[in-house]
């Protein structure tokens, strides 16, 4: 398992669970001006928001958009942060969605997981994302693993020397996600980095 070749490498095993275990925000920090990090987070919403029978429509995902991008610079974006903003929104789209946030934020199981301003962070040369105690919520799985891949994104076009990324399951990403995912191997690409879908 890699929780095994974790140790062996002497590396971080970051596991979550529905009490906050490893709590972070999904949407990161925007802050940083990248319109593809604008994108991603506005991709991580559109997870959240919508359902396989019922998709955000392109208008859908560019109010989404629009949203973040008149908001990444003032500070940090929490979905609680969003949530209150949208309650009061003359876009009915946004106050439904208000109402779809309340099961992601607060004390709720989801909440308690993602509702935070706290980064996800990573130490050392070898880090290991077990998502396995989140089978059981496929809908809060996958938001995870976009939020991760997002992540990692981030850190692998900072960092200096060679990296190796392994994304295990991603097939479940593919269909509703593969620009995302494309993007994210083009990015690995232009930063001495590999990648790997199994």
């Amino acid at each position: 398992s890699y929780r095994r070749l974790t140790q062996i490498k002497n590396g971080q095993n970051v596991s979550f669970d529905l009490k906050g275990k490893n709590a972070f925000n999904p949407l990161g920090n925007l802050q940083d001006g990248d319109p593809s990090n604008l994108e991603q987070s506005t991709d991580i919403l559109r997870a959240i928001l919508s359902t396989d029978d019922s998709p955000l429509s392109p208008l859908e995902r560019s109010i989404i958009y629009q949203e973040l991008a008149e908001i990444s610079d003032q500070q940090v974006i929490t979905l609680s942060f969003l949530r209150e903003k949208w309650k009061t929104s003359k876009i009915p789209f946004l106050r439904n969605s208000a109402t779809v946030l309340y099961r992601w934020t607060g004390k709720t199981p989801y909440g308690a997981l993602l509702d935070t301003e706290k980064v996800l962070d990573t130490c050392g040369d070898w880090t290991c994302f077990d998502l396995l105690g989140l089978n059981d919520t496929p809908d809060l799985q996958r938001v995870v693993m976009l939020s991760i891949v997002k992540r990692i994104r981030e850190l692998i076009r900072r960092s200096e020397g060679r990296k190796v990324l392994v994304l295990d399951e991603v097939w479940s990403l593919i269909g509703r996600y593969s620009e995302f995912i494309g993007e994210l191997f083009r990015t690995v690409r232009k930063h001495n980095a590999m990648a790997m879908a199994i």
